[in-house]
């Protein structure tokens, strides 16, 4: 297998580190650099400024400190900073740069020369067109990369339609945790876990939670941008609601270990996390209208509600009364993660991908 270096841009990364709320591109991105290395490629993340040193090692992997003050910032940090970003990551000689968010800033990848450009798709959004600078930043980025990898064969339907690009599917990384400890009991019966952006829809989470007085749910939640600071007040104020706010990554464990059904309100995602940690954990996925490339049906690990808040909450009381159902269902889940999200048959795919690429170029 040949060696290579590889540099991940993930500006947002480094609040994992500091046990804060973060997203699932991040986590992913963690995991994979971490495959990377223990496969013996030289591997980097370059992550903006959050007070932290100006490198770290973690795990075999280089952390790197890279400012980008546009981000969240004045734009008159744009220049300057993608003028650092190029000539610091340049420096880095990689053989592949990958990133995933934020997509604008695929175009600063596009910058560095000599290293292979590859856009890792997160939500299904990723795909489609998007306004503005940031958008048309991100459409100057796709056309400088030189790979794509998507995360279902939804989001490489619309990247060709939209963008005219192709690219390999390659599903998103699961790495089970540690064996041993004393499993926990199944106490929590419904569980959400998620944001509130429009686009995870959690007011369709409360008109659900109001549907079912009798049951109780769960509820952790990454901070409240303050447009959005009435409906966490509602969310709150329901008498079956347990509001945890956020929860580090490294504690979140146990509550889907706890977990019997995990519920998904979005509108679209990429591949979540969230469905593989519940389903590893032997919880079933209970969605509203994402039907996550097909597979909640088709391998029988979930139920999909095709939008109706009233036929998701009929479901979730069948499984919920039917422990044996409940259970088969959750089953699946687990072997299908086994079967088609783990290490051994994920890092074979890459390396080809990059074997592919590199032939391609060349």
């Amino acid at each position: 297998m040949k060696k290579r270096r590889i540099v991940f841009a993930a500006p947002t990364l480094y609040p994992y580190f500091q046990g804060k709320g973060f997203g699932g591109a991040e986590l992913q991105i963690w995991l994979l650099a971490k495959m990377f290395a223990r496969a013996g490629h030289e591997v980097f993340v370059a992550v903006n400024d959050y007070g932290q040193p100006e490198t770290e090692r973690r795990d075999n992997v280089t952390i790197i400190k890279i400012p980008l003050r546009f981000l969240g910032g004045s734009n008159l940090y744009f220049l300057p900073d993608t003028i650092n970003f190029v000539r610091r990551v340049r420096r880095l000689s990689a053989d592949f740069l990958l990133m995933k968010t934020p997509n604008a800033m695929l175009f600063q990848l596009g910058l560095v020369p000599g290293a292979k450009k590859v856009k890792l798709f997160a939500s299904d959004e990723d795909a489609l067109p998007a306004r503005g600078l940031p958008g048309l930043l991100y459409s100057l980025g796709v056309r400088m990369a030189d790979g794509f990898v998507f995360q279902t064969a939804v989001q490489q339907k619309l990247a060709k339609h939209n963008f005219g690009v192709a690219g390999r599917v390659i599903r998103n990384l699961f790495v089970p945790p540690e064996p041993g400890g004393t499993p926990e009991k199944k106490d929590v019966d419904l569980l959400w876990v998620g944001g509130f952006e429009p686009w995870k829809q959690p007011e369709k989470l409360i008109e659900l939670i109001r549907m079912m007085p009798e049951r109780r749910f769960t509820v952790i939640a990454k901070p409240c941008p303050p447009n959005r600071k009435a409906l966490e007040a509602e969310l709150v104020s329901l008498p079956n609601v347990d509001y945890t706010g956020t929860v580090p990554a490294h504690l979140i464990a146990p509550f889907y270990r706890r977990c019997r059904i995990f519920l998904c309100t979005s509108k679209y995602e990429g591949f979540p996390n969230t469905f593989l940690q519940s389903w590893y954990e032997l919880a079933a996925v209970s969605s509203l209208e994402y039907p996550c490339d097909g597979v909640l049906e088709r391998f029988d690990c979930g139920v999909l509600a095709h939008g109706s808040v009233e036929k998701m909450a009929e479901q979730l009381n069948e499984l919920l009364d039917d422990e044996p159902r409940r259970l088969a269902v959750a089953v699946n889940g687990r072997r299908y993660v086994e079967a088609a999200h783990l290490e051994e048959k994920l890092l074979p795919e890459y390396e080809n991908f990059f074997d592919e690429l590199e032939k391609h170029l060349s």
